[in-house]
């Protein structure tokens, strides 16, 4: 026992020293409180979420999933959620299942575009078959006007927004949809946006719409995946096949983790939300003053979400990567049209966390450009970063609280 202990510990405790001292700006990671992270450590985890005798505790995880229904209604405005499943990717997967069919036809957000790169594999694996969103690689953005003569010249069972690299969410109101038209929109990287009401909610003005994602990009909190939706018919389907139809098992402390966070965001998601969207701006220009090339989705605007995309070449992409990763400074390397080929996905919502200023993100906007040289400059980046660590202290979450 002593042997695999030891191995496990150590590999805990790496991982906690390199979390400790990481400068994080992945797009896909967040920080996520003490506050929601004590309810993981329940003995609620293992219950199945079934009302009946068989399951002693169902009726509790019933209840349970019952509170985070009451929470996402007032949130989110959703009629129907459910959180049986585990992430983003889970969750439009089951949704796939449980509302379309065999021989469907879809129009999505393909990877080049910055789609998720496993939806063309999972619609394949179950046989429908869809055709890429007409888009514009200038703009960063949908090409509405070709997008709407495909859905007035062909007919689709689904339209699918499942987009991971995004600079501005889709303007769902510049389509033209059919009546019939069912929208599956994953807004697993903005879905923290639209609860704090940056990014307007597409159910707000669309009745035949399907909102899902994971919860642990800008909405910080665990992993757990939500789909939700005020369709009447859709959600007739989602709540007789998701479970116990494909899920018979669920992941009960997720789920209280996740009410935990849903509370916690009540309190702060609109304040950290606001920072984010400044957080990106004073970063982009500082970026753009250390002679960086930044993406912009117009003249006076970089990004309407928490991410950045530093337009780079292959060489100059790949030195500043394996500079970051030498010095524990997390962001994405991408090689993509979206990217004009290649460049680096930063994403501001865990920094924004700490609510950093203006001399911190000058200070980071400075290490970022040492990270971009060939022979970075070890002690001043190592000053630059000591400093940056010292200040990821939280202040939107409820770290101090303490759970009974």
């Amino acid at each position: 026992m002593e042997y695999w202990l030891e191995r496990y510990n150590s590999l805990i405790k790496k991982f906690e020293k390199e979390d400790q001292t990481k400068i994080p700006l992945c797009a896909a990671e967040t920080y996520t409180s003490n506050f929601s992270l004590k309810a993981l450590n329940s003995h609620i985890e293992g219950k199945y979420g079934f009302g009946t005798n068989d399951f002693i505790g169902g009726n509790i995880v019933l209840e349970l999933k019952k509170l985070c229904s009451d929470l996402c209604k007032e949130i989110f405005n959703s009629k129907y959620s459910n959180f049986d499943t585990m992430t983003g990717m889970s969750s439009i997967t089951y949704t796939i299942m449980a509302l379309l069919n065999f021989g469907d036809n879809v129009l999505i957000t393909t990877p080049n575009q910055g789609g998720h790169p496993s939806l063309p594999i999972i619609l394949e694996t179950l046989g429908i078959t869809f055709d890429e969103m007409p888009y514009s690689f200038e703009n960063y953005q949908i090409d509405y006007d070709m997008a709407n003569i495909m859905l007035n010249t062909k007919n689709y069972n689904a339209i699918i927004f499942c987009q991971s690299d995004l600079l501005a969410p889709p303007e769902l109101e510049c389509f033209n949809f059919l009546d019939d038209t069912m929208i599956i929109y994953d807004c697993t990287q903005t879905l923290g946006l639209i609860a704090g009401n940056m990014i307007k909610n597409p159910m707000e003005n669309l009745d035949n719409i399907v909102l899902l994602g994971g919860t642990h990009k800008t909405l910080p909190s665990p992993s757990c995946g939500i789909i939700m939706s005020n369709n009447d018919n859709i959600i007739s389907k989602l709540d007789g096949r998701l479970s116990p139809g494909f899920l018979r098992y669920i992941q009960p402390n997720h789920i209280a983790a996740l009410i935990l966070s849903l509370i916690e965001f009540k309190e702060f998601g609109n304040e950290y939300c606001k920072k984010i969207q400044d957080t990106n701006l004073i970063l982009s220009n500082l970026l753009i003053d250390y002679g960086f090339k930044i993406a912009k989705i117009s003249d006076k605007e970089y990004s309407k979400t928490h991410q950045i995309f530093m337009l780079t070449s292959e060489e100059e992409m790949e030195q500043m990567f394996d500079n970051a990763n030498r010095f524990n400074v997390t962001l994405n390397k991408k090689h993509k049209q979206l990217f004009k080929d290649y460049g680096i996905r930063l994403g501001v919502q865990q920094i924004s966390q700490y609510g950093w200023n203006e001399n911190e993100i000058q200070k980071l906007a400075q290490l970022l450009y040492l990270l971009s040289k060939k022979n970075p400059n070890y002690n001043e980046i190592n000053v630059i970063r000591k400093f940056l660590i010292s200040k990821k202290v939280p202040v939107f979450s409820y770290d101090n609280c303490v759970i009974e």
